[in-house]
């Protein structure tokens, strides 16, 4: 098996992962994998599909934003902006 046919069967199987456990975190309500392990599998594929973007699916994991709102959470309104930053992984990707 040569290194392309590697990574390809690398974004199929990190797609399966993280799809699997968006479901179990947005349905269930659980999951399987801890915050890092997550971010870990998802910096990977990130970095696979682009340097393979042919291999990018268009419903990866990388492309989708979260999940629906869950019944079980009550509406309400912040006295302030809830803002959000993306995932770091050190002091300076916080700074930068």
């Amino acid at each position: 098996m040569n290194d392309y046919e590697k990574d390809q069967n690398r974004v199929k199987e990190l797609t399966e992962i993280l799809n699997r456990s968006n479901y179990e975190y947005y349905v269930l309500n659980q999951s399987s994998l801890s915050d890092a392990e997550f971010d870990s599998l998802m910096e990977e594929l990130q970095m696979l599909e682009k340097k393979h973007p042919e291999l990018k699916d268009p419903l990866s994991p990388t492309s989708r934003v979260g999940g629906g709102v869950l019944d079980s959470f009550k509406k309400i309104k912040h006295k302030k902006y809830m803002l959000s930053i993306g995932d770091v992984f050190n002091e300076e990707e916080i700074i930068a």
